[in-house]
């Protein structure tokens, strides 16, 4: 398929597409990923009385250079996608999803969905700037859509726009060809999820959208607004507000019945022209979703309100110090700080795993605790943290040489090069607070362990070298910070 805009590849054999790309681009990039299937149904599987599961079985597949029409089923729902460009040269798909069973369907939400592979992956800039894309996906009901930016600054980036139907969610799906080391650059799949829908035997419910070139986020929202009939765009001042603060949203619109509900409650809303503002103050924490509804279409805007900041790492803190403090003098984990399941009130703790063990990003929670200990004083969660320093000293670090453990007893199984720069600047802050020079002694003896293990070829993510630098000066050891700046300039 193609036209002036669009150069289409689909697969005969699937029924989906292969591959979109925009005429005129000078790299010819591919929106879809390679190997994944756009517009493939994701829809459950179902097992007949014989026990053999069925998957999806195309039916029948007819294209022309314009339009294409593929007819899927699974035994469960047939899908018929229908495929065409429009006469302002945007690229439609039109879904439709058909009840097979002979009694009513009750698809909940997320449980049926439609692949949409936009090539969203990190890899060396180069490359990524001129042949891949972050796509920011919004699903808001009936006003639903994807802004595709091409990742290097660019003119020509994909966008989508539901047209009819209603868009609940998406998910994200790793194709299981892709490798475990690749699915750390590739975003996966997306897949958009219809709302939860309600079938009688024989009805249908349709999905449609349009994919269109544009040169920016102001032109694709500027698009947007012309393909799709009452398109709405909810924007806020603040999507997170704090104790004392007031929600304001707004948007603008020329329809002539507006209204906004919480919770299935009105909301007062003020109108000048075609814009109208909201200004709501909350009566309780959490997320608040507001809905819009502007002549029969329906979006929300979802905010949220904290309590005030200081309070709520507070009670963050006191949460860690009473519920993920282990306290079991017996055990190699007494004072340690563990992930805690807070439906079975339970710690969880698994030695293999790196995001389960008592090291690695947990040491953040003493990092938070020490810091905050610096400028609010607490007998409580300073005798916590005093137990977990006992812990890491005992298991997680050696002082005297500045070697940093993957795990409890001192494990060598494997060097984990985050693991340092979380050590040394959680010893940088107990440093801090009780002024004791045996933690810049370690920062020191870390620093150079971390760079004789190839930490010159790392990337410490959030590692505040300047603080450690700073740090070290201002306790008078100045030959110490000049060479940990040494060290720290490799990276550079």
């Amino acid at each position: 398929m193609k036209n002036e805009l669009f150069t289409v590849k689909l697969d005969p054999t699937t029924g989906c597409v292969q591959s979109i790309l925009l005429n005129g681009d000078e790299n010819a990039m591919d929106w879809c990923r390679e190997g994944s299937l756009w517009g493939e149904p994701v829809i459950p599987w179902r097992c007949d009385f014989n026990q053999h599961w069925i998957g999806n079985e195309l039916l029948s597949f007819e294209e022309s250079d314009t339009a294409s029409v593929a007819v899927i089923r699974n035994g469960k729902l047939q899908i018929t996608a229908e495929r065409s460009f429009t006469e302002r040269g945007t690229f439609r798909e039109r879904y439709t999803f058909k009840n097979l069973e002979p009694c009513d369907q009750f698809l909940q939400r997320g449980e049926v969905g439609i692949r949409t592979p936009f090539f969203d992956e990190q890899m060396a800039a180069e490359k990524s700037q001129r042949l891949r894309c972050d796509a920011h996906v919004w699903c808001g009901e009936e006003i639903s859509w994807v802004n595709a930016l091409r990742q290097g600054d660019s003119t020509l980036n994909l966008g989508l726009v539901l047209t009819e139907g209603s868009l609940d969610c998406y998910s994200i799906e790793h194709p299981k060809p892709i490798p475990h080391e690749d699915r750390r650059n590739y975003r996966g799949d997306i897949i958009l999820h219809p709302e939860a829908i309600d079938l009688l035997r024989d009805e249908s419910y349709v999905v449609e959208w349009e994919l269109f070139p544009h040169s920016g986020t102001e032109d694709f929202f500027e698009k947007a607004r012309r393909i799709k009939k009452g398109f709405l765009d909810l924007r806020a001042d603040f999507y997170t507000i704090f104790k004392g603060e007031n929600f304001h949203f707004f948007f603008e619109t020329d329809a002539r019945n507006v209204g906004v509900t919480l919770d299935g409650e009105h909301v007062d809303a003020i109108r000048s022209g075609n814009r109208v503002d909201v200004t709501f103050t909350p009566k309780k924490w959490g997320e608040h979703k507001f809905f819009v509804t502007a002549d029969g279409v329906t979006t929300h805007i979802a905010l949220f309100a904290a309590k005030a900041l200081d309070e709520l790492i507070e009670e963050r803190l006191r949460f860690i110090v009473r519920h993920q403090q282990y306290s079991r003098p017996e055990s190699p984990l007494d004072g340690a700080y563990l992930i805690y399941d807070n439906t079975t009130k339970r710690y969880f703790f698994d030695d293999r795993l790196g995001d389960h063990n008592a090291s690695n990003e947990r040491l953040g929670m003493g990092i938070t605790i020490a810091r905050w200990l610096q400028k609010h004083p607490d007998p409580e969660i300073y005798e916590s943290l005093m137990k977990y320093v006992t812990f890491i000293k005992r298991e997680i670090v050696n002082m005297d040489t500045g070697e940093v453990f993957f795990s409890i007893g001192h494990d060598l199984r494997r060097i984990r090069l985050y693991n340092a720069p979380w050590m040394i600047t959680f010893m940088t802050e107990l440093y801090n607070l009780t002024h004791e020079g045996e933690y810049l002694d370690f920062v020191y003896r870390a620093v150079k362990v971390y760079y004789t293990q190839g930490g010159e070829h790392f990337y410490p993510n959030g590692f505040s070298i300047k603080f450690i630098v700073d740090t070290v000066r201002g306790a008078g050891r100045n030959e110490e910070a000049d060479e940990i700046e040494k060290y720290f300039f490799i990276h550079a």
